[in-house]
């Protein structure tokens, strides 16, 4: 086998037919990107919506954004509708406090599963998942909202085409999960995975 070789395999899930993609370094599998839906972009927060994000995790509004790029909190879904929201540094995410009453009296509002809390830092990007009202107080390593979160920077020009997402920090349960963008006759083809091993269970 070929030096990144990708073999691409089919899963049938609810949102439909949806293509893996197992990339390969010689003959050892290196990781895996699972496609997506194709996302969707709702309207940004402003004004009085955009204070009760910020109450919701218990941050000054102007905590809220990026140091160096111009964006707001948007409910994005590739699969399921999340807020994303940014904050300026590494430093004011790791210590957030959220209000997780809040949060999911907002998710219910706004029909969203719950929030995605990132920054990006030295080129690298930090995530923290609340999702209280499917029951996940926070998560650790969250798939389809790190998809709603490349979509999102890449529509905004913030990315080329793929990021890493440093996530589960905070928790002491890191995790890498990578996330491919990619513009296909006008239509977004985002792909969201990591690092992978084939395991034989019959060994």
């Amino acid at each position: 086998k070929g030096f990144n070789e990708i073999k691409k395999v089919y899963q049938h899930t609810k949102l439909g037919k949806l293509e893996i993609d197992a990339v390969f370094k010689g003959s050892t599998i290196d990781y895996v990107l699972m496609q997506q839906q194709t996302p969707k972009i709702y309207d940004e927060f402003n004004g009085e919506d955009l204070s009760e994000i910020a109450k919701s995790i218990n941050t000054a509004v102007e905590n809220v954004g990026l140091k160096d790029f111009t964006i707001k909190p948007a409910i994005v879904s590739t699969g399921l509708k999340d807020i994303i929201i940014p904050v300026k540094s590494r430093d004011i995410l790791n210590k957030l406090n959220v209000n997780m009453d809040l949060i999911n009296e907002l998710s219910h509002i706004y029909d969203v599963v719950g929030y995605h809390v990132y920054t990006i830092e030295n080129n690298q990007v930090f995530a923290r998942n609340f999702a209280p009202r499917v029951g996940i107080d926070e998560e650790c390593a969250t798939g389809t909202s790190n998809g709603a979160l490349g979509c999102l920077l890449y529509s905004k020009s913030i990315i080329s085409d793929e990021i890493s997402v440093i996530q589960g920090e905070s928790m002491n349960e890191s995790s890498q999960i990578y996330v491919k963008v990619e513009n296909i006759n006008n239509t977004l083809d985002v792909r969201v995975g990591g690092k992978a091993s084939i395991v034989n269970l019959f060994e």
